[in-house]
């Protein structure tokens, strides 16, 4: 069984040469048509789903896909640790890094709707206690239990101590949250 590994975060650059043939892709939709032929309420989404467009991820962005880079970024990790994994890219945070965590949501159900194994996020909020966002625990419990996935989140570039100064999504009950120390 293939592993698909969504990456929510500004988009992938769709050509990039490191990643482009470990796009996944949607066999059901035809690129390029302006049309929603699988049915799923996303147009021409072939390699992937932008959540501001609620269509396809389109080579029509700036940096063919990723206007922040960030994205493209943690898709050429997600490759070189995982050669053999394909990559959906999701796009819910804009050129400068910004979104809304409910858009996680869109993002996670567009994700497990095709079938991922493991959703990365790459994205955080510093401050609000994860009580405050029962509907992303709700959600990863229904994900794990229901599609077996695997949910990951950044801790943080703030060298905060999460456990003072909570960053959600990473410290939502059900994530697995990655850092770094020195």
């Amino acid at each position: 069984m293939m592993t698909v590994v969504a990456i929510v975060d500004t988009g992938v650059n769709l050509k990039h040469q490191d990643i482009a043939g470990h796009l996944w892709k949607n066999d059901a939709e035809i690129s390029g048509n302006g049309k929603d032929d699988d049915g799923n309420g996303a147009v021409d989404d072939v390699h992937g789903f932008d959540t501001f467009q609620s269509s396809g991820l389109s080579e029509g962005l700036a940096n063919n896909g990723d206007p922040n880079g960030h994205g493209t970024h943690v898709a050429g990790i997600v490759t070189s640790l995982a050669p053999k994994a394909k990559i959906l890219p999701i796009r819910m945070l804009d050129d400068r890094g910004n979104g809304v965590l409910s858009d996680a949501l869109f993002a996670w159900s567009y994700a497990m709707d095709h079938g991922v194994s493991v959703i990365n996020n790459s994205f955080g909020v510093v401050g609000p206690p994860p009580s405050e966002f029962a509907f992303m625990e709700e959600a990863i419990r229904i994900g794990q239990k229901k599609n077996g996935v695997v949910f990951i989140s950044a801790s943080g570039n703030d060298s905060n101590d999460n456990d003072i100064i909570p960053s959600t999504p990473a410290n939502v009950p059900g994530m697995i949250s990655v850092g770094a120390t020195s």
